[in-house]
């Protein structure tokens, strides 16, 4: 949004974990007007999820699709099992990333 400030990013493409993921992404809403969109990854992403979000538990994860970073998330869990919730999307972010996903 324009009366955000703009923040800068720095990405480690050697810690890129891919969204590959299997089945069909589900989107409901927090009840607060903001989606939560769960996924579950394919099993050879799941590991690298899990080992990436153990390593970085508290910080923040960039969502990149087609090269652009889509949102900024927190890592309040440790994912395990390789089902994913990425929650409080605003901006129709959520919907952004459940797209590309489905394509």
């Amino acid at each position: 949004a324009p009366s955000e400030p703009l923040t800068y990013v720095a990405i480690d493409p050697k810690e890129f974990v891919p969204l590959g993921i299997e089945g069909r992404p589900e989107m409901t809403s927090d009840g607060q007007g903001k989606s939560v969109l769960t996924v579950c990854l394919a099993r050879k992403n799941a590991e690298r999820a899990e080992a990436f979000t153990r390593a970085h538990l508290g910080g923040r994860i960039a969502m990149v699709v087609d090269g652009e970073i889509v949102t900024l998330h927190k890592i309040r869990a440790v994912i395990t099992g390789g089902k994913v919730q990425i929650t409080r999307c605003t901006d129709n972010a959520c919907e952004v990333i459940r797209s590309k996903l489905l394509n």
